[in-house]
């Protein structure tokens, strides 16, 4: 079954280096790089590594200067890009907030009956308010988790 949170962009860009065109281009699962945790910051390394390229080599220093054009946008990145730019700040705490409605929705129709969560605003900012303080201070231990 597909996700609702499936999401991806097309990152590009080009550059001129010893009478040389450059345009590499790749296609960012969004959603996979969300979910383990990762940061979208490092697209320009994302796009150098795609060509070969180390942090080592002219190009990369060339490469890294360039301004980064996003396109082709899937899912809920659609609606963080404006022309060639994409609100990667904006983009991630939106999918952070639907990733925890994704998680806390099962919880939500197993212990109060509730099948849309959408559908009871106050709640859905209870849940996802407790969701976000228990990412901020786990302060049970795995050990005293089984008994809680």
């Amino acid at each position: 079954m597909k996700s609702t949170l499936e999401t991806s962009i097309v990152a590009s860009l080009s550059f001129c280096f010893r009478g040389r065109t450059f345009t590499p281009s790749i296609k960012i699962d969004l959603h996979q790089i969300m979910e383990k945790g990762q940061r979208l910051e490092n697209i320009h390394h994302m796009l150098a590594v795609s060509m070969g390229l180390d942090v080592y080599r002219h190009e990369y220093d060339v490469l890294v200067m360039e301004e980064i054009c996003f396109s082709n946008a899937t899912g809920l990145a659609c609606a963080f890009v404006e022309g060639h730019s994409f609100d990667i700040d904006a983009f991630m705490y939106a999918w952070q907030r639907e990733y925890a409605l994704h998680l806390l929705q099962p919880i939500a129709q197993k212990h109060l009956n509730i099948l849309d969560l959408n559908q009871h605003l106050n709640i859905q900012r209870a849940l996802v308010d407790a969701y976000q303080m228990g990412v901020k201070q786990s302060v049970i231990s795995p050990a005293y988790e089984e008994k809680f």
